[in-house]
């Protein structure tokens, strides 16, 4: 296919010619035909933890139909979805779960997608066993070893509807992945994903935060290496950089919309662009983001008690200085931007009855260059103590002062009007039992905020897991056309991975099931004692009970009739848990249901990406989208499920768990091998509890312990 001419956006000869003949012939030669208007935009859509980009379907619809509206168009069409191949080992739902491309259509979006992959055990143990020898030659100098495996043993174990799952016990598909990672080795900053898995301390911390009565979707346990985030922004650069260096289509629009740990991953992505002199996306919106920007309970634990399961935590000054890198970074694409005349003569913007849309107020808005941060007050997963992101409680005036004037920030609340005109919002301490909402669920911590209205009446809401203090918000993005009120979720599917999740972890964590069983005939004159089973005695039960998983039993005498009877304590069973799960509420699809937490609340809403995010983006000229043989290839290389993607790189991950080299040399090691722009600001000092003084000190000198290595069998 032939490239169309150099694109740039103040050069007369790039503009797209739309005949295919002289313009100066006769009407016997010219053809009047109609001509699709060139796409105004690429917009990438990025996931976080746990997700395999099940609001992509809803921010494409969206999208399409705000540019639509935005440009005076009308040939925006959606992709077609549907579920991913490696998905069809489960009887899922099409409508919640699908979120891959089976058609393209005439969208901008390309959805991203990422996660993690174990190496099979032979890979894994063969790495370590070349560990302990480089150990032993280099000392902390050893190149780190993958600490991940597939459990080669999941058809052997007694919750068999779990599946695949790694050596931490986190459920995998069948094809041995897992969408986004594990929930709970999210990060709140760039230099820990190039470190270990979430440990204990803060592990426990979360997991008493994030566990809510019996939803066990995000429970929390220690993880593998976080290496695959690094792999994932690697995989985003080389994806722009596919753009940004095709001399045809350096100078296309480039958007992206990320969420939760994809915004980390954004950032971070950036700057590997950068490293190689390329620009940037020209707009970001974060959504939800966890980066953390508040001085946490745990970074302050590690500061004043020096405690080793959280060392290496990243300062806040230094989380503070590279979010400004960051959007100092984004702020050299400010003046990329494009008349209206320009636009209407490339056929970008379409006139009706000779007026252009753009006359209408904020149509027309500038928005090369910027960064946006969506935050939700309500978004029970980013507020977590040893997170606390942005994405919950957006960014103070000090702050934001800092970041400079590409930097906007829009509230969604509950029944708050997102998208309006720039005001300050209040994060007000104000909450009651009722506000919590108890339901069948335990209560989140008791604090909250609320909105002061213009009337001065005083809304109170429930929130999360941290208090919010006396502060106020600058809300300093321009108001969009249509305002929307935003709703939160209510219940929401469970999905297939939270039905798994929820039968793992009950059987993991809740208490142990105690019944009464007959005595088997073996045992009946074993005695006349009520006393506990011998282990041989407990065999013979386990027998006549294979469905059962003893833990102990005692014998039980009737006083009166002498009869014999078995007290037991067994594990819980996959229908116990089938059990549990059949008490939670369900849809009309039959789909069980449970409690939103809010983390997805403004990616799930179907107004937002409509009204507000399709006013939010960069519009310009995106050429390479006539390239149907590039476009395609771009659509094919930010899936690293997909078998037509070039990048044999995510091919080989994908398949294999295997890293590209320069990945697997980065873990432990962001001093040497993060881009420039990321500050790495960590306490290299830790303090720990003396005898004889309140503290002595040790100095660490590594940011992270090397780990020991692992011969052991696979886990069972």
């Amino acid at each position: 296919m032939t490239k169309p001419a150099n694109n740039t956006h103040h050069n007369e000869s790039s503009q797209v010619k739309f005949s295919g003949v002289p313009t100066d012939s006769g009407e016997m030669v010219n053809v009047q035909c109609a001509v699709q208007p060139p796409m105004p935009c690429m917009t990438i859509v990025i996931h976080g933890v746990n997700d395999n980009g099940l609001a992509y379907r809803n921010i494409d619809n969206g999208i399409c139909k705000g540019l639509n509206t935005r440009l005076g168009r009308t040939d925006l069409t959606p992709h077609q979805w549907g579920v991913e191949a490696s998905d069809t080992d489960d009887k899922i739902n099409l409508a919640a779960e699908s979120c891959a491309i089976q058609s393209p259509g005439r969208s901008p979006i390309i959805p991203f997608y990422w996660g993690y992959r174990p190496v099979d055990y032979d890979k894994y143990h063969a790495d370590q066993v070349e560990y302990k020898q480089a150990l032993h030659e280099k000392g902390d100098q050893a190149d780190l070893p993958y600490d991940a495996y597939v459990r080669p043993d999941a058809a052997n174990q007694r919750d068999k509807s779990i599946g695949e799952r790694d050596n931490y016990d986190n459920p995998l598909k069948k094809s041995k992945i897992k969408g986004g990672g594990p929930f709970p080795n999210a990060t709140n900053n760039i230099p820990d994903m190039y470190g270990p898995g979430s440990k204990s301390l803060g592990n426990w911390i979360g997991m008493k935060q994030t566990q809510s009565g019996d939803d066990y979707s995000s429970f929390i346990h220690e993880n593998p290496h976080r290496i695959y985030y690094v792999h994932a922004a690697q995989r985003l650069a080389d994806l722009i950089i596919q753009v940004r260096g095709d001399p045809h289509y350096s100078q296309d629009t480039i958007n992206i919309i990320a969420h939760s740990q994809g915004t980390i991953i954004t950032m971070l992505a950036q700057f590997m662009v950068a490293e190689q002199n390329l620009k940037p996306a020209d707009c970001i919106i974060l959504n939800n983001s966890p980066y953390g920007v508040e001085d946490t309970f745990v970074e302050r634990l590690q500061r004043e008690r020096g405690w080793d399961s959280v060392q290496g935590i990243q300062s806040k000054q230094g989380r503070e200085q590279t979010l400004i890198n960051f959007v100092q970074l984004m702020e050299e694409e400010k003046g990329r931007v494009y008349s209206e005349q320009e636009l209407i003569e490339k056929g970008v913007l379409v006139l009706k009855e000779g007026k252009s849309p753009w006359q209408s107020y904020s149509y027309p808005q500038d928005n090369f260059g910027h960064v946006y941060n969506y935050f939700c007050p309500y978004d029970n997963v980013v507020s977590l103590s040893n997170v606390q992101g942005f994405g919950w409680q957006g960014i103070d005036d000090t702050l934001l002062a800092r970041l400079g004037d590409n930097f906007f920030q829009r509230v969604f609340s509950k029944d708050y009007v997102a998208g309006d005109e720039p005001k300050s919002f209040d994060l007000i301490p104000k909450v009651t039992e009722s506000d919590i909402g108890i339901g069948n669920s335990r209560p989140y911590s008791p604090v909250g905020f609320s909105v002061r209205t213009p009337a001065g009446q005083t809304a109170s809401m429930p929130v999360a897991n941290v208090n919010f203090g006396d502060r106020v918000r600058t809300v300093n993005a321009p108001k969009v056309p249509e305002p929307v009120r935003f709703e939160l979720e209510d219940l929401i599917p469970m999905g297939k991975e939270g039905e798994r999740m929820f039968i793992q972890e009950y059987m993991k964590t809740d208490p142990d099931a105690q019944g009464l069983y007959p005595c088997p005939p073996a045992l009946i004159n074993a005695s006349n004692l009520s006393r506990s089973l011998t282990p041989d005695e407990l065999q013979h039960l386990s027998a006549q009970h294979p469905e059962a998983e003893f833990i102990s039993a005692r014998f039980l005498i009737d006083m009166y009739s002498g009869k014999k009877t078995i007290l037991a304590l067994r594990h819980s069973t996959e229908d116990d848990a089938r059990a549990a799960l059949d008490k939670k509420q369900k849809n009309s699809q039959l789909e069980y249901l449970t409690e939103s937490k809010q983390h997805s609340a403004i990616m799930n809403n179907p107004q937002v990406p409509e009204k507000i995010m399709a006013y939010d983006l960069a519009v310009g000229m995106c050429a390479c989208f006539a390239d149907k043989d590039f476009w395609h290839k771009l659509l094919y290389r930010a899936d690293w499920k997909n078998s037509q993607s070039k990048n044999l790189d995510a091919v080989n991950y994908y398949q294999m768990g295997l890293l590209p080299k320069d990945i697997k040399l980065a873990m432990n090691k962001p001093y040497k091998f993060m881009p420039k722009g990321v500050v790495n600001d960590y306490l290299a000092v830790v303090y720990q509890p003396g005898y004889n003084s309140q503290f002595t000190t040790k100095n660490q000198g590594l940011q992270w312990p090397m780990p020991d290595p692992d011969l052991s069998k696979p886990k069972v």
